[in-house]
């Protein structure tokens, strides 16, 4: 049965709603399928080490995940991003989760179908809070929040800046305050999800605004260009620039 051999690209691209991030690699990685990795190294890496990468990359998938949902569901609604506090000190994470989970059927019902991302986080004096960005939530006056969410405060906000908001949710899942096999992040069924290709750059103008640019040395890769565009009000998708 023949191997199938991976092949060698430069440059890898992941596309996020109205947002592009390209990597340029000095050193190739490797493509087999779907995925991409560097050349393969039989270095181990102590746990810590390995706890916190894997902290990143959830980080950048949340991120991701925030930028290619918003404002992808019509003129009707747009994105907001709630606070979801308890008035009881509740500390234990089941019955913090319970009590959101109704928050979630009781909106369900009233509103349909609904996308959204939330994070826990433990406060100070223990208490669980949630912050919940929903992409498609039309306007709901703050009374009828509060009688829909019924265990404590709520503080509701329009976010108008993606990128801002995308960064200040996903540093959340920084604090280690889950348990073992406890979720850091709950999202709703039916998200788009970023998509990342490779071996080319078509489709990145000079029309494009280049948010920011920055380099660095990766382990297996050499010089990393790393760069985030802006893409959004033009006619074609990025994806279809090939």
């Amino acid at each position: 049965m023949s191997q199938t051999i991976p092949t060698p690209v430069y440059v890898r691209t992941t596309v996020s709603g109205d947002y592009v991030e390209t990597w340029m690699y000095e050193k190739p990685i490797f493509i087999h399928g779907s995925g991409g990795y560097p050349l393969p190294t039989s270095r181990k890496y102590p746990c810590d080490y390995l706890r916190k990468q894997a902290a990143l990359r959830a980080q950048q998938n949340i991120k991701r995940t925030i930028l290619s949902n918003w404002g992808q569901y019509g003129k009707n609604t747009t994105t907001k991003f709630l606070t979801l506090t308890f008035a009881e000190n509740i500390i234990d994470r089941k019955i913090a989760n319970r009590y959101f989970d109704n928050f979630l059927k009781r909106l369900r019902r009233r509103y349909g179908k609904l996308f959204y991302l939330a994070v826990p986080e433990r406060q100070k004096r223990g208490a669980w809070h949630y912050h919940v960005i929903f992409f498609n939530l039309p306007f709901v006056p703050w009374q009828d929040m509060i009688s829909l969410w019924k265990y404590g405060g709520i503080y509701i906000e329009k976010v108008h800046n993606a990128l801002h908001c995308s960064r200040y949710i996903s540093k959340y899942l920084s604090k280690d305050d889950r348990k073992k096999n406890e979720k850091s992040v709950y999202m709703s069924i039916g998200l788009i999800r970023s998509e990342t290709v490779y071996g080319y750059t078509s489709g990145l103008t000079s029309d494009y605004k280049k948010l920011y640019s920055s380099e660095y040395d990766g382990e297996y890769t050499g010089r990393v260009v790393y760069s985030c565009y802006y893409v959004g009000n033009k006619d074609e998708k990025f994806l279809n620039k090939k």
